[in-house]
């Protein structure tokens, strides 16, 4: 291919790419250069984008760039507060907090030690939003499904539907990556439990607020 044809198509490419104008400005609203913003997947971009934009709404401000995270980590606290007045579950706020950190990657990610007033709203957010801490299905009926998956010859299924229901996995990813090494044995304590270990550092696994190394105790043991 020639100098001129590559010169050209060089031209068309960068004609399209200019067109994507509410991706620009949207970058520009959070302060990201464009591929910045372009990093996470087109749905999670999207989710990242209506959740920032509620909140520049709510806070009356054009964007978030100009906060310290002292200020960031105040306006949070309060936002979080109108979520859960206004009956949002506490996934909600998991996502704000996700949303925000996309935005603004000067913002650490650690658990402890950065945005601890809104951490601290989350925790409390959590604790409050009772319907997020409900069964998804009714126990009779999660084994009923594992119960016909065995009747129909797929017992691995059915162990899957149980492990699911019983560490209340929110993704199918979560469980399409579980290994035997995911699954911690009873330790020494006086009533010894089974649990799993999602999201293994060592592997490099991140959950959706890039935790890592998170545990789940099993219910209903094993």
């Amino acid at each position: 291919m020639g100098r001129a044809k590559q010169a050209e198509l060089r031209k068309l490419r960068a004609r399209a790419r200019r067109q994507d104008v509410a991706g620009l400005a949207e970058a520009e609203r959070c302060g990201l250069t464009y591929l910045q913003r372009m990093r996470p997947k087109p749905v999670t971009r999207r989710s990242y984008d209506v959740i920032v934009q509620r909140l520049l709404r709510w806070a009356g401000l054009p964007t978030l760039s100009k906060l310290s995270i002292d200020e960031l980590d105040q306006l949070l606290a309060r936002h979080l507060d109108f979520l859960y007045l206004e009956g949002e579950l506490g996934e909600s706020g998991s996502r704000l907090l996700a949303a925000v950190h996309h935005c603004r990657p000067d913002v650490p990610r650690a658990k402890f030690g950065s945005l601890p007033r809104a951490r601290a709203a989350l925790a409390g957010f959590r604790r409050r939003d009772t319907s997020s801490s409900m069964d998804p299905l009714p126990k009779p009926v999660v084994f009923a499904m594992a119960g016909l998956a065995i009747l129909q010859g797929d017992v691995e299924f059915a162990a899957s539907i149980a492990l699911a229901w019983d560490a209340m996995l929110r993704l199918p990813s979560d469980l399409l990556a579980m290994s035997p090494e995911s699954l911690v044995g009873p330790g020494r304590a006086n009533k010894p439990q089974w649990a799993l270990l999602l999201y293994p550092q060592a592997l490099g696994l991140l959950s959706k607020t890039r935790g890592t190394d998170e545990g789940v105790v099993l219910r209903g043991g094993l």
